[in-house]
């Protein structure tokens, strides 16, 4: 089982060292993190993936994560350099790119080359891995081009030694089946109208 963060809902259980607050993206809060709860990975989008003091706060309680980030996202390296995450992936060479089926969407299976770099670890003595995800065709208009090229993602990874690219990819799929599961109850019980501000209204 992993724990996704779709809507924004997220709220860390005791005293945080971060606050929500309303210049956040949404304002709901409503979730509370379990640590008696099995999971495998916490798994959400670039909103949360470039919240440091959210990816510290799930380090220092061992806590496994694929978090979104943008691609001027700054990583340490194990060399003590620091770079965004475009650097490293103009590093990797063609041939550590591996075409792997994310999960299964309405027109089949969603392909992408995906590559893994490894990062700083922790204090904790886990893992951090940089994970690509490249489309397989040329379906993004450059901005300054105009060209199209191939969509780059990019995802945080902390995971125990040993992580495979494969449980990397499976995991970072897991996502799309929870947000697709939020479009669907937007539309079926109305949560698009009140926006879960809070349970009274919805």
């Amino acid at each position: 089982m992993s724990v996704a963060v779709p809507s924004r809902a997220f709220r860390p259980r005791g005293p945080p060292r971060w606050r929500p607050s309303r210049s956040w993206p949404g304002a709901c809060w409503s979730a509370r993190w379990k640590p008696t709860c099995p999971s495998t990975y916490f798994l959400a989008d670039e909103a949360y993936g470039q919240c440091r003091a959210l990816r510290a706060w799930l380090e220092e309680r061992r806590v496994r994560y694929v978090l979104a980030v943008p691609k001027d996202e700054v990583f340490p390296s194990p060399d003590e350099r620091t770079r965004q995450a475009r650097e490293l992936y103009a590093l990797v060479p063609e041939e550590a790119f591996e075409r792997r089926s994310c999960a299964d969407g309405a027109k089949g299976p969603r392909d992408y080359d995906w590559a893994t770099v490894h990062l700083a670890p922790t204090v904790q003595g886990r893992e951090r891995h940089l994970l690509i995800r490249r489309s397989t065709v040329l379906n993004k208009k450059d901005r300054k081009t105009g060209q199209l090229v191939r969509e780059i993602s990019y995802f945080l990874c902390h995971t125990d030694p040993g992580a495979t690219l494969a449980a990397l990819v499976t995991a970072a799929g897991q996502r799309w089946m929870v947000e697709e599961s939020f479009q669907v109850a937007k539309g079926q019980v109305g949560l698009d109208e009140h926006e879960v501000r809070k349970w009274c209204s919805w």
